[in-house]
């Protein structure tokens, strides 16, 4: 065993915790460059650079965590319940591992962070709403300085500091030990040169990198799913129409009747920023479904889809 080998050296950044996480990314990415382990490498690509929207999420980069109500005066927590709470308190980051570096430096123990916009915007539309009903109560609304001295909430989402340091600790493992595996099929290589017959090998090489292997494919299937569900149209206002559109995402009978109950009670919106809070809730819940793979399409593009259709039944 030669310290040459970039296979071995790989293994020693792994287990040092003083390097850089990017620096043992970059150097994981040469290796399965030059060994053609393409799923490795762009899971390395991912890493360094960020995921795109349209690409699969590994698990370890969704975090949990509570909503708080930011105003002038500080943080108030927000206390969600029914079956989209879990949804409403779950953020994916797809950002670039420096950027999680710079998360897991901070001296506190819990991290704010900024909630996906279409969330962001249906708790400030829902807590401007529930703050006028209550001052309507008291007859203040009526007040002409109402406006300016109403409170302005912004939500965010609390996470713990130790689901960031829980990233680093899967990628330092999952690349510790792929290089292990490579060094059990005798894939040492002589500094950054592997021979013909180490490529070949790699073929045997198992290793276990989560989502990764689906993540290189999800173009590819995203592609035959959107050619698939494209071959029903929806027509404004036929709703038996959207119907076959939702099942063809996926959405299950009970689920597209519940989207119809609330539709017959909310009224006709104009464009996709008016479907009303019913709606919003039902979106909320197919995106949670998405995101446990109940549903065809990934969580990253199923509210884009679901919102294009029935705003398309909606406004044609």
């Amino acid at each position: 065993m030669t310290t040459s080998s970039s296979v071995i050296k790989l293994q020693q950044l792994a287990l040092d915790p003083n390097i850089p996480i990017n620096e043992l990314l970059s150097n994981a990415y040469v290796i399965a460059l030059k060994l053609d382990i393409n799923d490795f490498s762009a899971w390395c690509q991912k890493e360094l650079h960020g995921y795109q929207e349209d690409d699969q999420i590994p698990a370890y980069r969704i975090f949990r965590g509570n909503m708080y109500a930011s105003d002038s005066s500080g943080y108030k927590p927000v206390v969600l319940s029914g079956e989209n709470a879990e949804y409403y308190e779950m953020k994916i980051i797809r950002d670039a591992i420096t950027n999680l570096q710079s998360l897991k430096s901070t001296n506190e123990s819990q991290i704010l962070l900024k909630l996906d916009p279409e969330i962001e915007k249906f708790f400030i539309e829902k807590f401007t709403q529930d703050d006028r009903q209550r001052f309507s109560r008291l007859g203040l609304t009526n007040n002409p300085y109402y406006d300016l001295v109403a409170p302005t909430y912004m939500p965010v989402l609390a996470i713990s500091k130790a689901q960031i340091e829980h990233v680093f600790v899967i990628i330092r493992n999952t690349i510790l030990n792929w290089s292990l595996s490579l060094e059990k099929q005798g894939i040492l290589g002589n500094g950054l040169i592997f021979t013909k017959q180490e490529k070949q090998m790699t073929q045997h090489v198992n290793y276990n990198i989560g989502n990764v292997g689906n993540m290189a494919n999800h173009n590819d299937n995203s592609t035959i799913n959107q050619t698939s569900t494209n071959t029903v149209q929806v027509i404004k206002g036929d709703f038996n129409s959207l119907a076959s559109k939702l099942k063809d995402y996926g959405v299950e009978e009970t689920d597209i009747q519940d989207l119809r109950n609330v539709i017959d009670v909310t009224p006709t919106p104009t464009s996709s920023d008016e479907l009303g809070e019913g709606v919003t809730n039902w979106l909320g819940k197919m995106s949670l479904k998405a995101l446990k793979g109940s549903l065809k399409v990934g969580k990253d593009v199923a509210m884009g889809v679901l919102v294009e259709a029935i705003t398309t039944y909606y406004c044609g």
